[in-house]
């Protein structure tokens, strides 16, 4: 079914996918926000003529991951978009779940980015091989040419959005 708005509810997209996480009070960080609302008014302006695609949580699905880039354990990975709907803009945007103890491996990016918001959990974040905590609320960008893995250090899942943005 088609979900139609006008460009000033276009934040609101971002949101509503939020709130069927159940994460109703959670900070984006302004640059990521930014990207998110570009992909979703391309969306509309592009693929839906005027309208956008309203995705039930059941149409969406997740998808077990072993070893993720040669990580610990398995993580869930939920891509709320395909590469049909994100066109050239991006390659995934979507929510990883890394149970305690798990990891995604550390692994490089070439012409994309990736950028990684922290919903719950604590996490070992390795960025280019220099590792700091992160934490529900934090950021982290990896730009092309560069690498990262991040590991639940935490007694709870690790929940993440995950981002990655192609170069043009």
């Amino acid at each position: 079914s088609q979900l139609n708005f006008n460009i000033s509810s276009a934040n609101l997209f971002f949101h509503r996918i939020c709130l069927r996480l159940s994460y109703s009070s959670v900070t984006f960080h302004p640059s990521l926000f930014f990207h998110l609302k570009t992909i979703i008014l391309e969306l509309k302006k592009n693929l839906y003529g005027g309208g956008i695609m309203y995705l039930k949580n059941e149409d969406v699905k997740m998808e077990a991951v072993e070893n993720a880039r040669g990580g610990k354990g398995t993580i869930y990975k939920t891509s709320f978009l395909t590469k049909t709907e994100m066109k050239n803009s991006s390659r995934l945007f979507g929510k990883i779940v890394i149970p305690p103890g798990c990891s995604f491996g550390y692994h490089e990016h070439q012409d994309e980015g990736e950028a990684y918001h922290i919903l719950q959990g604590t996490g070992l974040y390795n960025d280019n091989g220099e590792t700091y905590e992160v934490h529900a609320g934090d950021t982290t960008y990896t730009m092309s040419g560069c690498g990262h893995g991040i590991e639940n250090i935490g007694d709870e899942d690790l929940v993440l959005i995950a981002l990655i943005l192609l170069d043009k």
